[in-house]
């Protein structure tokens, strides 16, 4: 099964991190008199997930573009399907060029939570 976002065609090694993310949202306040209070919830969306491994530089210039609009997209992997807001990148080249190519790779973690 091929992997995808916003039906961009990505690599098929890609690792999915963040899918035994907790399914409880735990929220500390305090009260007027200073105490913390603890509150815990089901949470309904909002797991992080991250895709990880090699994309070329117009892959992530299509991700990063994805990402400026906002809006959810569909993330297809072996292990699911997913709606998917992107929220960042840690990306490096895997080789330094003073003008790179759009199949230049590079290597590291698209961003983003479960919607």
């Amino acid at each position: 099964m091929s992997i995808s976002v916003g039906g961009l065609a990505l690599s098929d090694n890609l690792l999915l991190r963040g899918l035994r993310g907790e399914p409880v949202a735990v929220d500390v306040q305090r009260s007027e008199g200073g105490v913390a209070l603890v509150l815990i919830g089901d949470m309904e969306s909002g797991r992080p997930l991250a895709l990880e491994g090699y994309f070329t530089a117009a892959q992530v210039d299509a991700l990063m573009d994805m990402a400026r609009l906002k809006q959810p997209v569909t993330l297809v992997h072996p292990r699911g399907t997913f709606s998917w807001l992107i929220t960042g990148s840690s990306l490096e080249p895997w080789i330094d060029y003073v003008e790179p190519d759009p199949g230049d790779y590079e290597f590291g973690t698209v961003n983003g939570i479960e919607v």
